[in-house]
């Protein structure tokens, strides 16, 4: 069944129907703290094209309501202080899956049940699949060790109808609502407004992951602390991720050039850190290779 149609003979109890640009940014960006980023990937214009928004920036309305129907439309699922490197993360705003090639929102849904994962909070059929929102409470950079460990298992668990293993970077950049993918309209359903606080969401997630986890392990690090969680500080993503800081902090010493030879060295452990905390397509975005969304 297409996405719309499904959309208009769901039950009611069900959900209510998300269909203009702006809707989705503002529950996306609810509470904007950082810069969010707007693709228009055929603007003809340069300067169209990549558009960095910030609070309360006045372009927005505008921006949005032209966006109605256009072809290739996406934003940044999180916020970042300029643009969107993981260094420069500002506020992680949802957990997502994109599921390629599969439209069944039932059956991906069924399959969260029968791991007693979550429901999302909004999905959106993207053209060629569908994107499932868990919306969060807004969230500071250090919580991106567990962000990215919940984002894994999701996609793990959606794997057998879809999900995207390459899709897990907290960088991504989605279709917009309201717009269209070769044609096809992009709507969405708002199943849930709930947003989650990352104690909660991360108890729901990882807390079951049958690998011997306790509950309790998973605490609220959004409180104001001089020193990471140690549920979160013996996480490989965090190790890499205070990796990838050092290795800043020396590159920025050195006024961003690197001592020759140390150079070789420096790249290649800021290679292994970055893929070791999200996917292969970051380090892309970290060269300001643009480009990389999802569909």
């Amino acid at each position: 069944m297409a996405a719309s149609k499904l959309i208009h003979t769901l039950p009611g109890q069900m959900g209510l129907p998300l269909e203009m640009p702006r809707e989705h940014y503002d529950l996306l960006h609810h509470e904007q703290r950082g810069v969010a980023i707007y693709w228009s990937a055929l603007a003809k214009n340069p300067k169209e094209r990549w558009i960095k928004l910030k609070p309360g920036d006045p372009r927005i309305p505008d921006l949005f309501r032209a966006s109605e129907n256009k072809e290739d439309r996406f934003i940044s699922v999180n916020e970042f202080y300029g643009w969107r490197y993981i260094r420069l993360l500002s506020s992680l705003r949802a957990n997502y899956v994109d599921m390629d090639d599969h439209e069944d929102m039932y059956e991906a849904l069924d399959r969260l049940a029968d791991a007693r994962m979550p429901g999302p909070s909004l999905v959106v059929w993207s053209g060629t699949g569908m994107h499932f929102y868990w919306l969060l409470e807004p969230l500071p950079p250090k919580c991106l060790p567990v962000w990215q460990r919940i984002q894994d298992k999701l996609i793990a668990t959606l794997k057998p109808v879809g999900a995207d293993a390459a899709a897990k970077d907290c960088t991504r950049l989605l279709r917009v609502v309201g717009t269209r993918n070769k044609g096809q309209e992009v709507p969405a359903l708002v199943l849930d407004g709930h947003r989650w606080s990352l104690r909660q969401f991360a108890f729901e997630v990882l807390g079951r992951d049958g690998q011997g986890q306790k509950p309790g392990q998973i605490r609220d690090i959004r409180t104001r602390r001089k020193s990471p969680d140690k549920a979160i500080q013996g996480s490989i993503y965090a190790r890499w991720h205070l990796v990838y800081q050092d290795l800043l902090t020396i590159s920025n010493h050195y006024g961003n050039r690197i001592p020759e030879g140390y150079r070789d060295k420096w790249l290649f452990l800021a290679g292994v850190a970055l893929t070791s905390i999200a996917t292969r397509a970051t380090p892309e975005n970290e060269r300001e290779w643009e480009g990389v969304a999802a569909d």
